[in-house]
């Protein structure tokens, strides 16, 4: 359930919406405050839009709900026709699992009915996100060298996209998603076979500015991305039922 904050910006934004949009369309809110974990001035509010089409006109009408929805919610919401959409399956795998396992519809006709992600999709884009995010950790870290401030944030900014992968892993063995944050890291951990400790601090704190990691947790974070990248390597198709 949305918190009552997130609440009225989202209300907001679809009010305005609404008014120029007046043939109608569908929004759907996913992520963290779909959740009810929406952390204030860190997490960005997730929305999906689908139109029957999108035409230049169409853009220029939202411009202003667009910009005020930036200033208040941070990334821009997804935006795809009902043909884009349709086909986007084998494209977004991690983002439709993800946004399957917890979302709510906000305006039109349920977007995600009859989205199918096939296993191997899904373990293909969880295999490149994972790797992608650990070439990048391993460039943060040159570069921060012993700076532990900069390390520190550098961490607490990935943690969305790690507990987006934590989610593609559970995902991908057929189990349940966790819904608190914590117990995410855990099931994670336990099928890529990782301690959750440096995973788990992280998550808890990324709404913290103030928070320092170690170098220890650092490269304790580090190798439990390699454990998650290299299970879901060797993870076969054939696992599937």
């Amino acid at each position: 359930m949305m918190m009552p904050d997130v609440k009225a910006r989202v209300d907001r934004f679809l009010d305005e919406l609404d008014r120029v949009w007046p043939a109608g369309y569908a929004a759907v809110l996913f992520g963290s405050a779909a959740r009810g974990q929406h952390i204030a001035g860190w997490s960005d509010i997730n929305i999906l839009l689908v139109l029957s089409a999108i035409s230049p006109e169409v853009l220029r009408a939202a411009g202003p709900a667009f910009r005020r929805w930036r200033e208040d919610a941070g990334g821009p919401p997804l935006l795809f026709t009902e043909a884009e959409w349709g086909r986007s399956a084998d494209a977004y795998p991690l983002e439709l699992a993800e946004m399957n396992s917890c979302y709510e519809v906000l305006r039109g006709i349920d977007p995600l009915l009859g989205q199918v992600v096939r296993p191997q999709d899904l373990r293909a884009a969880v295999e490149r996100e994972l790797r992608g995010k650990l070439m990048r950790l391993r460039q943060a870290w040159a570069v921060a060298g012993d700076d532990l401030a900069q390390m520190s944030e550098l961490l607490r900014r990935s943690a969305g996209s790690i507990m987006l992968l934590c989610r593609g892993l559970v995902l991908l063995v057929g189990e349940a998603v966790p819904a608190e944050p914590a117990a995410l890291v855990a099931a994670a951990a336990r099928i890529a076979g990782f301690p959750d400790g440096a995973v788990a601090t992280v998550v808890t704190n990324r709404g913290d500015g103030a928070w320092r990691c170690t170098a220890a947790q650092w490269q304790d974070y580090l190798a439990s991305v390699e454990s998650m990248a290299r299970f879901v390597d060797h993870y076969q198709h054939g696992e599937w039922a």
